[in-house]
């Protein structure tokens, strides 16, 4: 890799875990019943975000009067309880400042601010909606359980089964549930955004939780990252976009004449 945006120390490369693996999911809960009857959008959207009708209806009418906005934060306080060592102190602090801006954001009673969705691994789940709530009580939030380790969503009623197959159907059903809510557009931040380019070839990919976040979701919504990611920061981003759209394409990419 010519480039590659890791936080020191922590040298996340891959978005899952092995030893966080929390697989999930049966076919027969992606939207149907064990019957095989199509399960009602708003039932499977009421249980993804652990919320009830009411709460979700709130939510879509704040949708609608931001015109789609929302902003989608993946495992936000990832870095809580990480033990830092002492030559990690430059990572550990920019964590600390990215997560304190997102409390500051999720807590603000700006009225532009768009609802806030997140994302959050299983283990956690609970423990940040309480904390959500006690920062943010006037906010709209919505939290979904993920895989530990990794932002791919647990679907209602897991079998704790695992594979491609039943990621790809878990990202089927969350982008069906997020259009159900109206979502058009996604401001996109959290923890971890990665990239990285292959030598030679004028490619950005993202990886890492919230890399792999805006690649599920990129081909039908309008993702844009913000300015609350860590480690690499929508500057990094946007630079390293502007850099490899300057980079001349190798012989024989261009089109011919």
């Amino acid at each position: 890799f010519e480039q590659d945006h890791v936080p020191q120390g922590l040298g996340v490369r891959v978005s899952l875990c092995p030893q966080c693996y929390n697989p999930f999911m049966s076919e027969d809960v992606l939207g149907k019943t064990p019957a095989g009857l199509n399960r009602p959008p708003e039932l499977t959207v009421q249980e993804l975000f652990h919320a009830d009708k009411k709460t979700i209806e709130s939510f879509r009418a704040a949708i609608g009067r931001s015109n789609g906005l929302i902003l989608l934060l993946v495992h936000p306080y990832y870095t809580d309880n990480y033990k830092w060592s002492e030559d990690e102190e430059e990572s550990r602090a920019a964590a600390e400042r990215t997560t304190r801006r997102i409390d500051a954001f999720i807590s603000s009673e700006s009225k532009v601010k768009p609802p806030i969705i997140v994302f959050e691994g299983e283990g956690k789940t609970a423990d940040t909606m309480g904390y959500l709530r006690e920062i943010a009580p006037n906010t709209e939030v919505l939290v979904a359980s993920t895989m530990n380790g990794a932002p791919v969503p647990i679907l209602p009623g897991s079998k704790n089964m695992y594979s491609s197959r039943e990621q790809e159907r878990a990202w089927k059903q969350m982008k069906a549930s997020l259009h159900h809510l109206g979502v058009k557009k996604i401001l996109l931040g959290g923890m971890y955004l990665g990239s990285h380019t292959w030598k030679g070839r004028p490619y950005l990919n993202l990886f890492s939780c919230v890399g792999d976040t805006n690649n599920a979701l990129k081909n039908e919504f309008e993702v844009e990252m913000s300015s609350l990611t860590y480690p690499l920061t929508r500057k990094d981003y946007l630079r390293t976009l502007r850099e490899e759209s300057a980079r001349p394409k190798p012989a024989g990419s261009g089109q011919q004449k």
